[in-house]
């Protein structure tokens, strides 16, 4: 009779981290060599730096170019104006230059953003509903920018969550220790 190993409530949430992290790995597109990112006007999640460590992470060492939402480059300019991938974080309500999701439309091969009108549901590739229930903006704000990533393959999860402290269960959960006999010599 073959009994089954006990699993620990940190083991469980590991091994469906890992699990998660494998079906966003999934979805990774492939022959990408450029990315470019569209910032969003009310705050980024991550900084620029941090954005290019999980991209690259995730695709190897590829080009990655930013831009404001009202289509000026932070940085570098996107050289021949055409890109792989497109990840696009602006949101309802946020000033744009006007038609901006057709120009990107036209720079890249795949588009992912955020559905906030002028037909982007129909226009892009892949858009977040901006249906998030927190009721902070920072929170629909993460909420909208890391749905982008997973969807384009980069997973965002932490590498591990706060756990309860144990350190006071665990000793009631041992199996007494036997007394050794110290013998003088």
């Amino acid at each position: 009779m073959t009994s089954q190993p006990v699993r620990d409530a940190e083991s469980d949430a590991s091994l469906a981290l890992i699990q998660s992290q494998e079906a966003v790995r999934s979805r990774k597109i492939s022959g990408v060599s450029k990315v470019l990112v569209v910032a969003s006007s009310r705050g980024m999640v991550f900084d620029r730096e941090a954005l290019k460590t999980k991209i690259q992470a995730t695709y190897g060492p590829i080009e990655i170019y930013f831009m404001t939402p009202l289509g000026i480059p932070l940085g570098e300019k996107v050289r021949n104006g055409k890109v792989d991938l497109i990840l696009d974080f602006i949101g309802p309500r946020q000033k744009r230059k006007w038609f901006l999701s057709r120009k990107l439309r036209r720079m890249g091969k795949h588009v992912f953003g955020r559905d906030v009108g002028l037909f982007r549901a129909k226009i892009y590739d892949w858009v977040v509903e901006n249906e998030s229930s927190a009721p902070e903006l920072w929170a629909r704000e993460r909420h909208a920018q890391v749905a982008i990533l997973e969807h384009a393959g980069v997973p965002i999860k932490q590498a591990s969550e706060l756990m309860s402290d144990l350190s006071h269960s665990i000793a009631l959960d041992l199996p007494p220790r036997a007394k050794q006999r110290v013998r003088a010599s």
